[in-house]
């Protein structure tokens, strides 16, 4: 029996060292959970970097007092468009982000809950999501609160 190898030994190498590096980079790929990352400052300070994180998406919900932000219902290629796949049209989801102070620290946690449309032939069904826009929005975050600090300290 003839047997073809289509990707060489070396090939293989190096797809999982980009694999690994990408789980280290986005360690939510790996598991699909609600992310969450905690800030040493005030809780009015990571409010504001967060609401200019998700400026690039339209808000349901806006709450201070509860630490809650909501975006309205979003089809896949609205705000972000995903590169490492092509976009899917009957996927729809929400990004429920809670701001609160967490052991003297400041925590966000993001969720995102992404559905498939229902259509005739089907209901609406709920689907795992890799958590890369979710990092991508804790880097966000963190970036702008890296800013603030630097504008704060040489323009002070």
């Amino acid at each position: 029996m003839l047997k073809i190898q289509i990707i060489s030994p070396d090939m293989k190498k190096i797809f999982t060292k980009i694999f690994c590096t990408l789980l280290l980079l986005f360690p939510s790929i790996s598991s699909a959970k609600i992310l969450q990352m905690d800030y040493p400052l005030s809780r009015q300070a990571v409010w504001r970097a967060t609401l200019i994180a998700m400026s690039f998406y339209p808000l349901e919900t806006t709450n201070y007092d509860q630490g809650l932000i909501k975006t309205k219902i979003l089809t896949e290629g609205d705000s972000w468009k995903p590169v490492f796949r092509s976009i899917n049209s009957e996927h729809i989801y929400t990004i429920n982000v809670n701001v609160f102070n967490y052991g003297g620290r400041t925590r966000v946690s993001i969720d995102k809950k992404l559905n498939r449309k229902a259509s005739f032939e089907r209901n609406e069904q709920e689907l795992k999501t890799l958590g890369v826009e979710e990092d991508m929005l804790l880097y966000r975050i963190k970036r702008e609160l890296l800013i603030d600090r630097l504008i704060k300290k040489y323009f002070k």
